[in-house]
């Protein structure tokens, strides 16, 4: 796992952009089918980041916002919350900086960060990463096969 510019985060499968340019050129409907495969994969950190989030953000707002999105080159779990990067890594006693608002306390949930969209990356990783190297030999296989 990497970050990104941005906050991201990024999961790297060994072979991930080697077989999408291939597909690319080969086979779009393979291509699509991949690419749909790689959502099934990333679901599981999607569900439990909205599980976190539910936990510590009552509302569910912020679980609510979290959707996969396919990118050219795989997936990507967003949030347009806009107090995300509060409610994932704020500790408690952060205040705001900026603003009419300045030198007042945030509102900081309970728990140590990070606590939802991050957390469910980092427990779901090896699962994922394992996911899309097996879908990418599948359809390696499926390929060659006919």
């Amino acid at each position: 796992m990497a970050f990104t510019h941005g906050g991201g985060l990024r999961i790297e499968a060994e072979g991930l952009e080697e077989t999408i340019r291939a597909l690319k050129s080969i086979n779009k409907d393979i291509l699509r089918e991949f690419r749909r495969g790689l959502k099934e994969d990333a679901k599981p950190i999607l569900t439990e980041a909205r599980n976190n989030a539910q936990a510590i953000a009552r509302t569910g707002a912020y679980a609510s916002s979290m959707a996969l999105r396919t990118l050219a080159n795989g997936v990507r779990i967003a949030s347009d919350d806009p107090g995300a990067g509060t409610i994932e890594f704020a500790n408690a006693g952060a205040v705001y900086l900026l603003g009419r608002r300045r030198g007042l306390p945030v509102g900081v949930p309970k728990g140590n960060p990070p606590r939802a969209l991050v957390k469910a990356v980092l427990d779901n990783e090896n699962a994922v990463v394992d996911a899309v190297e097996t879908r990418i030999e599948q359809t390696i296989r499926k390929y060659l096969n006919g």
